[in-house]
């Protein structure tokens, strides 16, 4: 399989795995299959009595990622064994007509589990030197950190440094960064927002100076570990296989039947997984983008323009998806229309002018597909407050996002549709009881899962460092960790 960035750069010599190893394009592009494999029916039917393991595993066969059969059955098998449900990603419905995509049982209790539990694994078959040394520098606004941390630090030759906007994330997921003990991890926080993170980041890796600098003398090469890695998102498509698999298999829907998806957005990684299922030939007819009240991802597809010329990050209970920057909108365009150039100059009018607007053609395919909207956070709070009440279950805020303005677009003649819930509810309890006006020792729900986040109270904040948002200082707090890999 032969890989392209959405900036037009490609060399057929690169294999999958030379792209994991890579992560950002050196254009500054993202990298995506030149071509993406077909899917037929008659093989989606197939997968309905099979585990989620054995359905990943036909499905990534598909992509040619040179690797063995042996290896790679290997590396799912490994991948999946922390989750506290045997079915990985089980369907539970809401309604008669949706159901929750449960993607939070994983080790970290959010739905980057799905993909971050795979793809360190894709790195360590990477490795063919064995004195070459990979630090993953990550941009979090949540759950990629803890996430990235978990699947990454046991890997040899592997060390992790995680930024995340000091006041940008939950109490929890703040917890669950600080509390790392491991020599090979580090974890700063930003005194800015996560634009500035991400920006950063991306920033990083196409430092020619600094990467030469830091290769030459700590034998250290730079790597993603967020949705920018195209080894990253490739196994998050499985779970929208999955669950229609699941649909089948409950006798919801015929093979052949289309349904919706629905996915609280803020980097557009997870809801772009459902479009690339798509294209490969799952039958989805809609896809509903659910914002925050950073809606700026609603405003785009909406209008066809992308405007943060006048924005300011609002900080919400739904932390992860409070992004500015969305940079899998960059995928998007280039699958809907193929023209680096043009994608490098939107992206380049990005960054100056803080905004770009697509052509009418575009706008007009991204139309066809996708539906947006937003949830105000009194709409979410009311949410987590309806479903605890007729339910009896719990929503996290980011599922409640999605689980809003699924029912705001819902129409007479909607599809099954699937929502994707993210996270636990047990990562954001300090909004679930502003929500509730109660706390959660007093009131009784169905649904619990990840009983152990709470032992996290038990343990000790270590890694608390935080500076302000200065490029030179990040470049200076690398440096000083690699030191410590040495």
């Amino acid at each position: 399989m032969t890989f392209i960035s959405t900036r037009g750069y490609s060399n057929p010599q690169e294999t999958f795995l030379d792209v994991v190893q890579m992560g950002l394009a050196p254009d500054g592009g993202l990298f995506l299959p030149k071509e993406f494999p077909h899917i037929t029916l008659e093989e989606i039917q197939l997968l309905q009595n099979l585990s989620y393991q054995e359905r990943l595993f036909l499905l990534l066969q598909k992509f040619e990622l040179s690797l063995s059969d042996e290896q790679l059955i290997e590396m799912i098998e490994n991948a999946y064994t922390e989750f506290t449900s045997e079915k990985i990603c089980p369907l539970s419905p809401l309604d008669e007509k949706r159901y929750l995509l449960e993607l939070f049982h994983g080790p970290t209790a959010s739905f980057k589990d799905m993909g971050l539990q795979l793809t360190p694994h894709f790195f360590a078959a990477s490795a063919t030197d064995p004195k070459q040394k990979f630090c993953i520098v990550t941009a979090t606004s949540g759950d990629t950190g803890i996430a990235a941390i978990e699947g990454f630090k046991r890997i040899k030759n592997m060390s992790v440094f995680i930024i995340y906007p000091k006041d940008g994330v939950s109490d929890l997921q703040k917890k669950q960064m600080q509390s790392v003990t491991d020599a090979n991890v580090k974890v700063l926080g930003i005194d800015g927002d996560f634009d500035f993170c991400q920006n950063a980041t991306k920033r990083v890796f196409t430092d020619p100076e600094f990467t030469q600098k830091i290769q030459e003398h700590y034998t250290t090469k730079f790597a993603a570990g967020n949705s920018m890695n195209w080894g990253r998102l490739l196994p998050q498509i499985g779970y929208y296989f999955s669950a229609y698999a699941d649909l089948l298999q409950e006798k919801k829907i015929a093979i052949g039947e289309e349904i919706e998806v629905c996915v609280p957005s803020g980097n557009f990684g997870n809801i772009l997984g459902a479009f690339i299922a798509k294209t490969m030939g799952l039958p989805i007819s809609k896809f509903i983008c659910a914002s925050n009240e950073n809606n700026i991802l609603t405003e785009f597809i909406n209008t066809g323009v992308y405007d943060i010329s006048t924005k300011n990050l609002i900080k919400t209970d739904s932390p992860s998806i409070d992004i500015l920057k969305s940079s899998n909108i960059e995928r998007l365009l280039y699958m809907l229309s193929p023209h680096s150039e043009e994608i490098a100059d939107l992206f380049q009018s990005l960054q100056t002018e803080k905004r770009f607007e697509i052509s009418a053609p575009i706008k007009e395919e991204i139309q066809k597909y996708f539906i947006a909207d937003f949830c105000t956070e009194k709409e979410m709070q009311e949410t987590i407050q309806y479903y605890h009440a007729q339910h009896n279950i719990l929503l996290d805020p980011h599922t409640a996002v999605a689980v809003c303005v699924s029912r705001k677009t819902d129409t007479k003649n909607a599809q099954q549709r699937i929502i994707a819930s993210t996270a636990h509810f047990n990562k954001f309890i300090p909004a679930i009881e502003k929500a509730l006006g109660a706390s959660l020792d007093t009131i009784s729900y169905s649904n619990d899962d990840h009983s152990h986040l709470a032992l996290l109270s038990e343990k000790e904040n270590i890694q608390t460092e935080s500076i302000s948002a200065s490029y030179t200082e990040l470049l200076s707090e690398i440096e000083k960790f690699l030191v410590t890999q040495q």
